[in-house]
């Protein structure tokens, strides 16, 4: 132990070999638990990595695509309906022909801002993916990824999402 005299208050250095002992010992028990569950880690950590992505909770009414795009991207609901017409969102890379169309988990919503100006074979969008859904009493909670601005490969066709 030792002790320093700073203005006249004594303070209490800590022992160098007490921390040794214990990062010792926390090695050793996080190479035990990474074995068992590395897979989901593997997935989780996924998730986490992306730095350009933020994972958004929240809740909303239903599954309805301008619902997710307006809760993911916090957007007003009316520029989601601009958008709309204009037929700037795409889910899982199909034109979206009804905003009321049901989203399930795992799809992804993308709305198209443009075409990027170093490559014109890409596109940046604005991403939001469901992660999972939760039924609550009166809504639904949902987690999602967000991404504002993503730089994609252009779409092949023009498919379209209608009904489901």
């Amino acid at each position: 132990m030792s002790f320093v005299l700073v203005r006249q208050q004594l303070i209490r250095g800590k022992s160098k070999k007490a921390n040794r002992n214990q990062q010792g010992r926390r090695q050793d028990e996080d190479e035990d638990d990474d074995d068992d569950g590395k897979d989901q880690l593997d997935e989780f950590d996924e998730l986490l990595t992306d730095k350009n992505a933020k994972l958004v909770k929240t809740s909303v009414g239903s599954l309805r695509a301008d619902l997710i795009v307006k809760a993911g991207l916090g957007i007003a609901r009316n520029k989601v309906e601009t958008l709309f017409y204009e037929s700037k969102i795409r889910v899982n890379g199909k034109k979206l022909l009804k905003k009321s169309a049901q989203l399930d988990v795992g799809d992804e919503v993308d709305v198209v801002k443009g075409p990027s100006p170093t490559n014109p074979d890409h596109l940046i969008v604005s991403r939001v993916e469901i992660l999972a859904a939760n039924p609550k009493s009166e809504s639904i909670g949902v987690s999602l990824r967000r991404h504002k601005s993503l730089i994609i490969e252009n779409y092949e066709s023009d498919a379209v999402i209608g009904d489901r």
